[in-house]
């Protein structure tokens, strides 16, 4: 995986559900992989699926993760003690 620079985001993976040995036919659970990001900027994250001697292509996809907000909130029509102007934070 490559991410922005001083980034320690990481790719979680949700642990598989266990069947008992009884249970028949055995269900596949599929992969839910999640993506932790704690920076803004661009994340490449690389799949490859092997099952025994037998391996998929490697697929990438990127995603670039952005703030919802600002770091800090400004209001361009405040009113503070009667008077206009900007307020910050």
């Amino acid at each position: 995986m490559s991410k922005p620079k001083g980034s320690s985001a990481m790719l979680k993976l949700a642990p598989l559900a266990l069947q008992p040995a009884t249970v028949q036919p055995l269900r596949l659970q599929p992969a839910t992989p999640t993506l932790l990001t704690d920076t803004p900027g661009r994340y490449t994250v690389a799949l490859k699926v092997v099952e025994g001697s037998t391996a998929s292509l490697v697929d990438t996809v990127t995603v670039t993760a952005t703030l919802d907000t600002p770091l800090v909130p400004i209001d361009t029509a405040a009113t503070v003690a009667g008077r206009r102007g900007v307020a910050i934070g």
